[in-house]
């Protein structure tokens, strides 16, 4: 939970540093842009076998780039990713490889929805009874978003951004209808 807290304090000290230069550049998008961002993410792993599962989080982290459509449709690639590494034997990975969608509502304010389909990856450690087995598998991947750009230069913006990604890999041995989530917050940057 200490990591979610120093993540908000940055991600809202970045924002209110933008807000004061966010009047000064309209919104515009035209050619090619690239976002990054890291965050904080909290990660659901469901299957057959596994019972109720609980969320964990930990760092969380994006980069998508692509090309104006129009002033308010973007394409792109998004790769999202989530990892949590712990000294115990539950090391867990998931992440996205998607074709996104950006739609901005007005074409003079910086809030947008996205989605987008793909492939979803999964990858960790499993503690089973015949001992710790690796394992990683793919399959099909999804993501929805909405985020808020914020100008603070011509070709920069500080962005604001909510995530819900996930996959569905189906078997892994013998686990069953392997699935995963990540819910992400983040801050990120923007180069257009």
């Amino acid at each position: 939970m200490r990591l979610f807290g120093r993540v908000c304090l940055i991600a809202g000290s970045v924002m209110l540093i933008a807000v004061s230069a966010h009047a000064q550049y309209p919104q515009r998008h035209q050619g090619v842009y690239a976002t990054f961002g890291l965050g904080y993410g909290s990660a659901k792993v469901a299957c057959d076998q596994c019972g109720d599962t609980s969320r964990t989080g930990d760092l969380t982290g994006f980069f998508n780039v692509g090309g104006a459509l129009s002033q308010s449709i973007l394409l792109g690639a998004e790769v999202t990713g989530w990892s949590k590494v712990t000294d115990s034997n539950d090391n867990r990975a998931a992440s996205t490889v998607n074709a996104v969608i950006s739609w901005y509502p007005s074409t003079r304010e910086g809030f947008f929805i996205k989605g987008g389909l793909g492939f979803g990856f999964i990858r960790g450690d499993q503690d089973t009874d015949e001992g710790i087995k690796f394992f990683d598998k793919g399959g099909v991947g999804y993501q929805l978003g909405l985020g808020y750009d914020m100008r603070i230069q011509r070709n920069l913006s500080v962005t604001a951004v909510a995530n819900f990604y996930g996959g569905n890999v189906g078997d892994i041995g013998s686990i069953r209808n392997v699935s995963f989530n990540v819910i992400q917050f983040m801050a990120a940057v923007t180069f257009h």
